[in-house]
């Protein structure tokens, strides 16, 4: 019985495991957990259907954890929490056995950012008045970059993946008044698992 041929739709979910390398000085990250969600267009080729294009809309949980130096002299890592959507498009080859290899782009859409669970922090104006600023607003409002996976999917439509991806875009704003230039990219890791609806009609 043919699986996966023509267009099928269906759900996914998981686990993230993310981090935000970069060149910021003092900034020492670690990898975060995280968890994304959402669904699953996916168009297979052919009388068999091994060859698939498929797209996703997810939301996505990103970020690191930031280590700290307390007042002790120990470290302390806080969470910075990052929260996208995310498009990934992506060619896929499947075995006749149900094992598969993915590879293709990924666009991103900031929702929302948070450091130690706050999502503002105190700043000063030109005037030298406190206001309060976003961390949303310290970061470009969108994200590129390259996802790779394998996974397996059975009969039924149930499967498992494994999915890396690197982000290739700058997510950091950088102050024109600075002259240092900084970068900070996503990347990470996430496990899924899902279902298709309709995979072997």
């Amino acid at each position: 019985m043919a699986q996966g041929t023509g267009l099928k739709f269906g759900a996914k979910a998981g686990l993230n495991i993310t981090n935000l390398p970069n060149n910021e000085t003092g900034w020492v990250t670690k990898s975060k957990m995280g968890f994304h969600l959402g669904g699953v267009a996916n168009y297979g080729f052919g009388r068999r259907g091994n060859f698939s294009a498929l797209a996703e809309l997810l939301f996505d949980t990103k970020g690191a954890k930031v280590q700290f130096t307390n007042p002790s002299g120990g470290t302390e890592d806080k969470p910075f929490s990052l929260s996208y959507i995310n498009i990934p498009i992506q060619a896929r080859y499947r075995l006749n056995f149900g094992l598969y290899f993915e590879t293709g782009p990924y666009l991103g859409f900031l929702l929302g950012a948070r450091f130690d669970g706050d999502s503002e922090y105190e700043d000063t104006d030109s005037s030298g008045n406190k206001i309060m600023v976003k961390y949303k607003d310290d970061l470009n409002g969108s994200d590129f970059g390259w996802a790779y996976g394998l996974g397996y999917i059975n009969e039924s439509g149930w499967g498992v993946g494994y999915r890396g991806f690197l982000g290739l875009k700058d997510i950091s704003k950088d102050d024109p008044n600075d002259l240092d230039v900084y970068v900070m990219l996503n990347t990470g890791s996430q496990l899924s698992f899902m279902w298709m609806f309709g995979w072997a009609d």
